[in-house]
C-alpha cells in the first residue's frame, strides 16, 4: 500500500511538472519592436503586432517573431552601360521594413531570403533606370542644362548643352517607384528609401578617360602655347617697329640738325667771306691742302697751276694774301717739298 502511494506521488509530481512546462510553453512575449506570426500546425493563422504577453495552444501552435525595425540593404557594385555609352560601376543602398508580416512570412519566411530578393529586384531596377540616362545626370542633382566647353581644331571653341533630365534625384525616384510596388505586393516589404551609394568608371573606361583627359589637356596646353608664341611674335614685331621708328626719327632729326648747322655755317661763312673774296679763296685753298696733302700723298703737277701757287715761294700773292701771312707760313712748314715723279697709273695729271 505504501509503495502504491509512493508511485502515485511520483506520477502527480510528473503531471505537475508537465502542466508547468505546458503552461510555460503556452505563454509568449512580443516586444515593441517585433511582429508575432501564430502558426497552427505550420500554417499562419494570425498576426500579433502589439507588445505584451500572449497565450498559445501548446504543441498545436507555434510563434514566429519578425523584426519591426528598419533594416538596411546594401548592393554590390555592378557594371552598367549608360545612355551615352559610358561603362561604370555603380552601387546602391536601401532601407526597408516589413509592411505586411503575414504576406512577408508567406513569401520569404525570414530576413535573409528577403535580402536576396532585394538584391534581385532593386539591382535590376538600378541597371534598367541608369542605362536610360547619361553619366552627367548621375553625377548632378539639378534640372539645369549642363554647359561645357570643348576644344576643337586650333583655337576654336564650341559650347555644348546636355539635358540631364533632372539629375540624380529623378533617377533615384524612378528606381524607387519601380521597386516599391513589386516589393510591397509580392513580399510585403515597405521600401522606405533607395539611393546611389557610389559610382565609378570601369578599369578600361578609367584608362580611356584618363587618356582622353590627358589628350584634351595637351590640346589646351598646345593652344595656349601657340597663342603665347603668337603674342610673343606680335610683341617682338611691335618692339622692332618701335625701335626702327625711333632710330629713323633720331636719324631724321640728326640729319635735319646737321643740315641746319651746315646751312647756318655756310651762311656765316658766306657772310664772313663775302667781305673779302680773296681771303675766302685763300682759306679754301688751305683747307684743300690740309685734307688732300697728307703724309702719303703723291702728286705730279705743274708748279704753275693755280692750286700750287701758295706752295711756290716765288709766286706773287694777290690782294691781302701776302707771303709773310702767318697761315701760309705755318702751312709751308708742315708740307714737305714734292719731288717730280714719272707718270704712273696712280698719278694725277693736269
Amino acid at each position: 500500500m505504501a509503495e502504491k502511494q509512493s508511485n502515485l506521488g511520483i506520477i502527480a509530481i510528473l503531471v505537475g511538472l508537465a502542466l508547468l512546462i505546458g503552461a510555460a510553453n503556452a505563454l509568449y512575449v512580443v516586444r515593441i519592436d517585433q511582429f508575432a506570426i501564430v502558426l497552427e500546425f505550420g500554417k499562419p493563422v494570425r498576426v500579433v503586432d502589439e507588445p505584451g504577453v500572449y497565450v498559445r495552444i501548446p504543441f498545436v501552435q507555434n510563434v514566429q517573431l519578425l523584426d519591426k525595425r528598419i533594416i538596411a540593404w546594401d548592393d554590390q557594385a555592378q557594371e552598367v552601360l549608360t545612355a551615352d555609352k559610358k561603362r561604370i560601376y555603380i552601387s546602391s543602398f536601401a532601407r526597408w521594413r516589413i509592411g505586411d508580416p503575414l504576406k512577408f512570412y508567406t513569401a520569404v519566411r525570414d530576413e535573409t531570403v528577403a535580402q536576396m530578393n532585394l538584391d534581385k529586384i532593386i539591382g535590376e531596377d538600378v541597371r534598367e533606370v541608369v542605362s536610360k540616362h547619361i553619366l552627367d545626370a548621375l553625377v548632378r542633382d539639378t534640372d539645369r542644362k549642363l554647359t561645357y566647353t570643348e576644344v576643337n581644331k586650333g583655337t576654336q571653341r564650341t559650347e555644348a548643352e546636355t539635358d540631364t533630365k533632372g539629375g540624380r534625384s529623378v533617377i533615384v525616384k524612378a528606381i524607387r517607384e519601380r521597386s516599391i510596388t513589386e516589393l510591397s505586393e509580392t513580399f510585403g516589404i515597405s521600401l522606405i528609401d533607395v539611393n546611389i551609394k557610389q559610382l565609378n568608371y570601369t578599369e578600361r573606361a578609367q584608362e580611356a578617360t584618363i587618356r582622353q583627359m590627358i589628350s584634351e589637356r595637351e590640346k589646351v596646353a598646345a593652344r595656349y602655347e601657340a597663342e603665347g608664341q603668337k603674342q610673343a611674335q606680335d610683341i617682338g614685331g611691335r618692339q622692332k617697329e618701335e625701335v626702327l621708328g625711333l632710330q629713323a626719327t633720331a636719324i631724321r632729326e640728326s640729319l635735319a640738325l646737321q643740315g641746319a648747322a651746315r646751312a647756318e655755317a655756310t651762311e656765316i661763312k658766306a657772310a664772313a667771306f663775302g667781305l673779302d673774296p680773296d681771303f675766302f679763296s685763300f682759306v679754301q685753298t688751305l683747307d684743300l691742302y690740309e685734307k688732300a696733302l697728307t703724309q702719303n700723298t703723291e702728286l705730279v703737277l705743274n708748279t704753275d697751276m693755280p692750286l700750287l701757287q701758295l706752295l711756290d715761294a716765288n709766286a706773287p700773292l694777290t690782294g691781302k694774301m701776302k707771303k709773310n701771312d702767318l697761315a701760309v707760313d705755318e702751312l709751308l712748314k708742315k708740307l714737305t717739298p714734292v719731288e717730280p715723279l714719272l707718270l704712273e697709273e696712280s698719278t694725277i695729271t693736269p
